[in-house]
């Protein structure tokens, strides 16, 4: 009991030991800071966020150009809400353009060509009338004539022809089917 004691006086003295030294010890002081403070609010906010998807139109069109020759404009974005008619792309149209000015070229070659060929048709027939020439005159520049005429015909195809290709060079959007 003795060795008790003695255990439980040699704890107080230890105490008050440690008591007494650390009433010397400094305590940190707080030093003035110059950080600047604010005051945070409660607020939504938006975060942009990217996904990757696969679109798929209403109604998805295959295009196909009827004129070959480069692309010189795109008129709409991928994906984007096109409208029946609405102009898509824009192809090369100078070779078209030349193709059309040229066959309205000979149009007007061949216009003038049944012009000449009437004009002897009609000669030939009076001349003929009068028996002046032979029925093979006449029957010569009445071919001719025909003839003038069927290359006129010729002519205003080609015309028509080269402007529905001067047409294919602006593609537009078709028309949904059901």
């Amino acid at each position: 009991m003795k060795q008790r004691l003695f255990k439980v006086q040699a704890l107080v003295f230890c105490m008050a030991t440690i008591g007494l030294t650390s009433c010397g010890i400094d305590m940190p002081k707080e030093v003035p800071s110059s950080f600047e403070t604010m005051t945070v609010k409660k607020q939504d906010i938006t975060m942009p966020m990217k996904f990757s998807a696969k679109m798929k139109g209403k109604a998805d069109v295959t295009i196909t150009p009827q004129v070959s020759g480069q692309l010189m404009k795109i008129m709409v974005n991928e994906g984007q809400l096109v409208h029946q008619g609405q102009t898509l792309f824009v192809i090369d149209s100078r070779n078209a353009q030349l193709d059309l000015e040229a066959a309205q070229a000979n149009l007007d070659a061949a216009l003038a060509n049944e012009n000449s060929a009437k004009l002897e048709y009609e000669s030939n027939k009076n001349l003929f009338d009068k028996q002046i020439v032979s029925r093979y005159m006449l029957d010569n520049s009445a071919n001719a004539y025909r003839q003038a005429q069927a290359s006129v015909a010729q002519a205003r195809a080609s015309v028509n022809r080269a402007k529905v290709n001067l047409g294919f060079c602006t593609i537009t959007a078709p028309g949904c089917r059901p």
